[in-house]
Parts: C-alpha cells; sequence; structure tokens
C-alpha cells in the first residue's frame, strides 16, 4: 500500500463514527414491526433495479413508508429515476459518499436498513454507519458495527435472493408475535 493510499484509508477510518448511528425509537425485531424501511442497493443494472423497486413497492402495499438510495456508476446530470441515487462523482477520494442525496438519506430514521449490495465496500459501509436505523441488515462487512445481521453471499447474488436469505434468516432467529 502506498503513501497515497494510506493517507486515504487514514482519512476515511477518522470519518467513520465510533459507535454506529442508531435510531431513537426502540428498535425493531424484524421487518413486520416496521413502520420506516431504507433500502440501499446497486441500482447500476437495469434488471436488478426493477426487482429491488418491485420488493420497495411491496413493501409499500404493506402500510410501511419506504426510502430507497441507489447507487448508480455513471449517469448523465440530467437523468431522472424514481428513486434517489448516488454516483461516483459523488464519492470523494476518501471512499465517503457524499451530496444532496446521501445527506438526505442520514439526516432520517428508519426501523430498518437493508443493504441489497452482495458485498461490501467503504461507501456502503460508510452510510451503514451513518444512518440511523434500528436494525441493520447487509452484507459481511469488514466493520463489524455496520450491521445486525449480516449475510455472506456470492458476488452474484442478485437482490432476489438476497432478500430471500435475509427474510428466511429473521423468520427463523427472531421470534415473530402471534
Amino acid at each position: 500500500m502506498g503513501i497515497i493510499d494510506r493517507l486515504k484509508d487514514r482519512y476515511y477510518q477518522k470519518s467513520l463514527p465510533t459507535k454506529a448511528a442508531r435510531a431513537t425509537a426502540a428498535s425493531v425485531r424484524n421487518l413486520d414491526e416496521a413502520r420506516t424501511v431504507a433500502i440501499l442497493f446497486d441500482a447500476t443494472d437495469v434488471d436488478e433495479r426493477k426487482r429491488t423497486l418491485a420488493y420497495a413497492e411491496k413493501l409499500r402495499k404493506q402500510g410501511k413508508q419506504i426510502n430507497v438510495l441507489g447507487f448508480i456508476s455513471t449517469a448523465d446530470k440530467e437523468a431522472t429515476f424514481s428513486f434517489n441515487f448516488f454516483t461516483l462523482r459523488d464519492i470523494d477520494w476518501a471512499q465517503r459518499p457524499k451530496g444532496d442525496q446521501v445527506t438526505n438519506w442520514l439526516k432520517k430514521e428508519y426501523d430498518v436498513l437493508i443493504c441489497l449490495f452482495p458485498r461490501t465496500n467503504r461507501f456502503t459501509e460508510y452510510i451503514a454507519l451513518h444512518t440511523r436505523a434500528g436494525l441493520k441488515i447487509g452484507p459481511v462487512a469488514e466493520n463489524t458495527a455496520c450491521y445486525d445481521l449480516m449475510l455472506d453471499m456470492p458476488a452474484s447474488a442478485g437482490p432476489q435472493k438476497l432478500i430471500q436469505q435475509y427474510e428466511t434468516v429473521l423468520a427463523k432467529t427472531v421470534p415473530q408475535a402471534v
């Protein structure tokens, strides 16, 4: 690792909170109890984007308030989507996401955060650590404070597989209210 990479890493590490952000309301134990759900996903692939947005719509129909933040590697400045998104241009040299969309996302509180990236990276870890949510679900991360439930999935896993896996795990580990 060169001196510039070490410097970037040092600034990235200093920008992380000592404790993960948490919602001030009582934390939920499963998705059924959640009223507000945040979904962070890779929106670069059109098919995966459609599947994720369909899942978000399914949750909306269940009466949940959904906030979706997608990552698109490159997009035109005039590009419009039905969801909030950020691009590589919004990630600074120390791998921290910036911009209005990310700032607005981090201002809100959620009952559940779902990260639908199959593999972790610095900007998803940064967002997960700074998002105020009672229950955080995502991929296995280098920083163990990122998520309460971590899924070890192959890099080729799509959002449908990730959703199915975390719903299965939650159903088996968290007692459902009868």
